[in-house]
């Protein structure tokens, strides 16, 4: 069912943005009194047209919903029987400027709507937190250090832990290979005890919490994962003053949870006024000097564990942040998305395919996103992303796309003369066509990495 809800709601986005698109072509050509015949959303066989009683244009829906057109009056372009259109209305009659305006009309319609859906998801969603920065001015040097804390909910030994009463401290964050915050670190120093050998399994590892996935939570035993202490660890005296005494090894997972065993983990628990009021300095220092060791007995196989000593959920809170925060929240996914879609321009540029990826890896994404964050925030969320990918992505100057026209336009009006018909449709074809493979090149590879 969520495949079947996910494909619905990726044609519909797909759809709108489609359609604003070209609905921008439209009506710049009509407001310069350009003479259309067809506005179209989809290729292919006609599914449905429709044209209003004495009106001039046909607006259609084709089978292939993958694009679109606005079908513009211009030389060699047939017209109904009878039917005559004054040279003044063809796309040719109006001047190279209003021309660029046409072309330019997609592109606008993009990008309003992109700032549109971005900044209703930044307004009109909660916003959903993990963690909170926490920062303290180092005795040692001048600059400010920054430390993170979880909100929990649960008890430890029959004391109940709230988000408006503490937060778990955490001195570093855990990243994947390509920098992504995915977990936070929690203790510098854990024992694992086998319960059938009762030896300590390891005397130097450090325990990590996962971000949870889902903004329904997730106990903090499945959340765990274990990392060696780094050979190559510097601890600073900024380092010392956190709480730090080495830095885990990241790149190597030296443990998971198996069931049938114990193991001790030091918490640091700081107090809290409020979820949105990061803790005093003071109350750092004092929770960091006076960890709480929580003892966590697990027996059962991996996925019937029973738990004892600890039941804390990681939860994430969400709240309005205030309407000033939010905004500039806005600004900042919109720079982000400016930044990623640069990120697969230059993949593109560069034939690194594997940056690259189709509907089927955004499907894939909508899925995901909307597990963890819900459909509502998902769809404005990509909606605003995909509509500046289709905005700049047709800035290119490449045959078949915005930017080619323009293009055309522009080299027309500088040498005073028009480019023969006949080449250009050859080389939009042409175009068109390389466009075509490498979309289908780009599918057939998203779906290998499916399986």
């Amino acid at each position: 069912m969520n495949i079947f809800i996910t494909i619905v709601i990726l044609i519909v986005m797909l759809g709108i943005l489609l359609a604003t698109h070209e609905l921008g072509h439209l009506l710049l050509a009509k407001g310069f009194n350009v003479f259309c015949l067809e506005y179209s959303i989809g290729f292919g066989p006609k599914l449905f047209s429709w044209r209003k009683k004495g009106g001039e244009t046909f607006y259609s829906l084709r089978a292939v919903p993958l694009g679109g057109y606005v079908s513009m009056y211009a030389d060699g372009v047939e017209l109904e029987e009878g039917q005559t259109v004054p040279k003044s209305r063809s796309i040719e009659g109006i001047s190279a400027g209003k021309r660029a305006l046409v072309m330019m009309g997609g592109i606008a319609m993009n990008l309003l709507f992109s700032l549109i859906f971005t900044f209703i998801y930044a307004l009109a969603f909660p916003s959903s937190y993990q963690s909170q920065a926490l920062y303290l001015e180092s005795p040692y040097s001048s600059s400010v250090l920054t430390s993170y804390a979880l909100w929990g909910e649960g008890d430890i030994d029959g004391e109940i832990i709230s988000p408006s009463s503490y937060r778990i401290y955490s001195p570093e964050i855990v990243t994947d290979n390509n920098l992504n915050q995915i977990g936070f670190l929690l203790d510098s120093d854990i024992v694992f005890i086998n319960q059938e050998t009762k030896e300590p399994l390891s005397d130097e590892v450090y325990a990590a919490v996962y971000i949870p996935s889902s903004l329904e939570g997730a106990d903090l035993l499945s959340s765990l994962v274990f990392y060696p202490v780094s050979s190559s660890s510097i601890v600073s005296d900024e380092d010392t003053y956190l709480g730090i005494d080495g830095h885990a090894d990241v790149s190597q997972l030296t443990y998971h949870f198996l069931g049938n065993e114990e193991f001790e983990l030091d918490l640091t628990l700081i107090s809290a006024l409020d979820a949105n009021t990061a803790p005093s300095e003071e109350a750092i220092l004092e929770g960091i000097q006076q960890p709480r060791s929580v003892t966590i007995r697990a027996t059962g196989e991996a996925d019937e564990i029973t738990l004892s000593g600890l039941s804390m959920i990681l939860t994430p809170l969400e709240e309005y942040a205030p309407i000033g925060d939010r905004f500039l929240m806005g600004c900042e996914y919109f720079a982000n998305f400016f930044v990623a879609i640069g990120q697969g321009l230059g993949a593109l540029f560069t034939f690194d395919f594997s940056q690259l990826g189709s509907v089927v890896a955004m499907g894939s994404m909508l899925s995901q996103s909307s597990a963890a964050i819900g459909w509502g925030r998902t769809f404005f969320f990509y909606g605003g992303y995909l509509a500046l990918n289709l905005a700049i992505f047709n800035l290119l100057p490449i045959p078949g796309l915005d930017g080619w026209q323009l293009l055309v336009t522009g080299v027309e009006k500088v040498f005073k003369r028009q480019i023969p018909d006949k080449v250009k449709n050859i080389v939009s074809y042409v175009g068109l066509g390389l466009l075509l493979i490498l979309g289908v090149g780009i599918i057939i590879k998203d779906v290998i990495g499916l399986f």
